[in-house]
């Protein structure tokens, strides 16, 4: 695990105070932009609640993201690492004895079905509360419905005993997720509260891909963008815009002869002019040994 995390003396000023701050009880959230730590920290508040003998729940939406924290808790003990679906079941089950129902068409949990439900339980005391510990990274990915799910359990007594989201929704890549605002108001939280925390400093890029970046973002968004890191070096991104495929394809297998390049390609238009694409590169790159991925946004 340690090769997976930082150590924690390595952590900032900001990233400290999350840890240190956040509370053990109730909801919180912690924004920031891409490369600032949130995963970091949340894995450390998972690691702090587990110590604490508590049974702690970190929810990720995302494969990838799932597999890495998985392996980085791996001897953290009281800590399951889920993918939402699974936590909502999980969840679900222990209050109502039953799984969950599920939205097919939204490869979802039924989320409007789940909340008709809590809003039949008798009302309790709001000091009432599962003794689970729900942590959340990229929450800007999950629907309004999951939050407003949660403070409907918290209203019936049946929520989590604390929940602490991670978000940014410059990174949100699902069309279905939830800005700040609406997260900050289901769980009510806010920074006069003393329950919203910030992080800043960008630690994952070079200075020269960070400030590439910022190209691709609004104005607004740039109001909310991380500090540039410290770090310099590496080569400066080229951008090639092509408007027919033919000198594209062709481009492309000369640039992936050379062996030394990462190559992104960003593609306007429906589904299936995507995946034609994705085909045709993919055989432009038959020999190359170069992998093939693929993310198609309705954005």
């Amino acid at each position: 695990m340690a090769a997976l995390l930082p150590d924690f003396s390595q952590l900032d000023n900001d990233q400290a105070k999350v840890f240190l701050n956040v509370p053990k009880k109730g909801a919180a959230i912690v924004t920031g932009p891409p490369g600032t730590g949130k995963t970091v920290v949340a894995l450390y508040q998972a690691m702090r609640l587990a110590k604490m003998k508590r049974s702690v729940s970190l929810v990720m939406h995302f494969k990838v993201l799932h597999r890495f924290t998985r392996e980085a808790l791996d001897s953290a003990g009281n800590v399951q690492v889920l993918k939402t679906k699974q936590w909502v079941d999980s969840w679900y089950k222990e209050v109502f004895r039953r799984r969950a129902p599920y939205d097919r068409s939204a490869y979802a949990a039924d989320y409007a079905k789940i909340i008709e439900g809590l809003r039949l339980l008798p009302d309790k005391d709001e000091s009432n509360h599962l003794d689970i510990d729900l942590i959340i990274d990229e929450g800007q990915d999950l629907p309004p419905k999951f939050y407003e799910m949660l403070r409907i359990a918290k209203l019936k007594g049946v929520g989590p005993r604390s929940v602490l989201v991670f978000c940014d929704q410059n990174q949100t890549i699902n069309e279905n997720g939830s800005d700040i605002s609406t997260i900050s108001a289901e769980l009510e939280v806010s920074i006069q509260g003393g329950n919203q925390f910030r992080l800043f400093k960008n630690y994952r890029n070079t200075r020269e891909i960070a400030e590439f970046s910022r190209f691709f973002q609004s104005s607004t968004h740039l109001f909310n963008a991380s500090e540039l890191p410290d770090r310099v070096g590496g080569t400066k991104p080229a951008i090639i815009i092509s408007m027919t495929d033919d000198p594209f394809l062709t481009q492309l297998g000369n640039i992936s002869r050379s062996g030394s390049h990462k190559i992104g390609v960003i593609v306007f238009g429906r589904n299936n002019r995507v995946k034609d694409l994705y085909d045709q590169i993919s055989a432009v790159l038959t020999n190359s040994r170069i992998p093939v991925q693929t993310y198609i946004s309705n954005y």
